[in-house]
């Protein structure tokens, strides 16, 4: 005998999920940049292999990675804030 499936009532959000949803669904400013996994705008960029040469200027290394969500980023979410470029169609 197969028990009878039934959906689970969805739950109130705790306080930090009820933050993070009213700041998704806020008006984003024309050219801003924001997560779309949590809403937050904060992005860093990683570099791998910076140095200092000898007359004390800085020079860069090479790119790990641009334009990354910062909070996702803290809590181990690769969350990209820039989409990704379409393929053409071939």
């Amino acid at each position: 005998m197969r028990a009878k499936l039934t959906l689970v009532p969805k739950t109130a959000p705790d306080p930090v999920q009820a933050v993070r949803e009213r700041v998704k669904a806020m008006p984003r400013p024309e050219g801003w940049l924001q997560c779309n996994k949590c809403g937050s705008r904060t992005m860093f960029t990683a570099v791998n292999g910076s140095w200092i040469d000898g007359k004390g200027q800085y020079h860069r290394g090479t790119v790990v990675h641009d334009k990354l969500c910062l909070d996702c980023h803290k809590r181990g979410i690769h969350s990209p804030m820039m989409p990704s470029r379409p393929k053409p169609a071939t």
